[in-house]
């Protein structure tokens, strides 16, 4: 019995090379001609300046910060690529800028986790709604919201509100909002700094 299963196995590996059948990716996709796994399904949603590349370059210009009427005016961003920005100064006080290159690949809060983060599908529905506002605004008593903006797409974060999910952040808004809090404290203190007027 043994003898029969295996040749009837050798034969059908047989046909399948003659054929030519390609093995897919690890979820077994089809494989393009190089060989990798062919493109997913063009289903998800998009927005105008998120486009999915390598991970040496950030997919989007983006920039954030804390919005209110705190005495403290602080900016950060990502550009050119992928060289963070930080612009902060107390009232009255000179403007402190900074700015370092993030690290591609396989670093802490890197390009590569940059990318993921725009590209999740709570992201991408948000910034098509864009300008949106998600959670409870506490500026009107004085708080203040998280500022999030893509290739000038704004999002917003306010408090989050358990009690009443027409205003729940998004799992992957919050998600990514944390991220660029991470960016923000990982390479802050490694950049290199100059005051301004």
């Amino acid at each position: 019995m043994f003898r029969v299963f295996l040749a009837g196995w050798l034969v059908a590996l047989l046909e399948m090379g003659c054929a030519g059948v390609t093995r897919g990716g690890p979820q077994g996709a089809p494989a393009d001609s190089a060989g990798s796994p062919a493109d997913a399904p063009a289903d998800e949603p998009s927005a105008p300046g998120v486009a999915r590349r390598d991970c040496a370059c950030a997919d989007a210009n983006l920039a954030w910060w804390r919005a209110g009427t705190g005495p403290r005016r602080a900016e950060s961003s990502i550009s050119d690529c992928r060289v963070y920005s930080n612009r902060s100064r107390e009232l009255d006080s000179r403007w402190t800028s900074c700015s370092r290159e993030l690290s591609t690949c396989g670093e802490r809060f890197d390009v590569d986790d940059l990318n993921r983060g725009l590209a999740d599908r709570d992201v991408l529905t948000a910034l098509a709604q864009a300008p949106v506002l998600f959670g409870a605004d506490p500026r009107p008593r004085g708080g203040e919201v998280d500022h999030i903006e893509v290739e000038g797409r704004i999002i917003e974060l306010g408090n989050d509100c358990a009690d009443d999910p027409r205003c729940a952040i998004p799992p992957g808004v919050a998600a990514l909002d944390q991220l660029l809090g991470h960016i923000e404290l990982f390479q802050l203190p490694q950049a290199s700094c100059t005051e301004s007027v």
